[in-house]
C-alpha cells in the first residue's frame, strides 16, 4: 500500500501480472532450461552482446505479431535495464500466460555481474 500524501486516502498498488528476477535468479532460471528466453531489444543492440540463448525479437515486432512468438508459459523477458522487458511481460500477461518473469536491470546488470554474453 502506497502511503498517502496529506490529505489524500492510501491507494492500493496494483500487483504486476510478472514477477520480477535478478540477474543471479534469471541466470539460474536459464541453467535449469526452465524458461525460454526473450531479448526485445532492437536487433543492433542484441548483436552487440546478449545473453545466451536469446531469441532476439523486439518490442515493436512483438506488439504487432504476439501471438508469433508467445507460444508457450515460462517466459523470460531481458533488454537493456528492465524497461522495454516489462512492456513484453505485459503483453504475455494479457494473452494469458501466468509464469511470465522480468530480468531486473536487463543485460546491463547481467553483464555487470560478470555473467557471459554471445555476441
Amino acid at each position: 500500500m502506497k502511503l498517502p500524501s496529506f490529505g489524500q486516502k492510501p491507494v492500493e498498488e496494483e500487483q504486476e501480472p510478472f514477477r520480477w528476477v535478478d540477474a543471479d535468479e534469471a541466470k539460474t532460471m536459464l541453467e535449469s532450461g526452465q524458461v525460454q528466453l526473450i531479448d526485445v531489444r532492437e536487433q543492433w543492440e542484441y548483436k552487440s552482446g546478449h545473453i545466451p540463448g536469446a531469441r532476439n525479437v523486439p518490442l515493436n515486432t512483438l506488439l504487432r505479431q504476439p501471438r508469433q512468438f508467445l507460444t508457450s508459459d515460462n517466459l523470460l523477458f531481458v533488454c537493456a535495464v528492465g524497461e522495454r522487458s516489462a512492456v513484453g511481460c505485459e503483453m504475455a500477461a494479457s494473452l494469458g500466460f501466468k509464469r511470465v518473469y522480468n530480468i531486473s536491470g536487463g543485460t546491463n546488470d547481467w553483464i555487470m555481474k560478470g555473467n557471459p554474453v554471445e555476441k
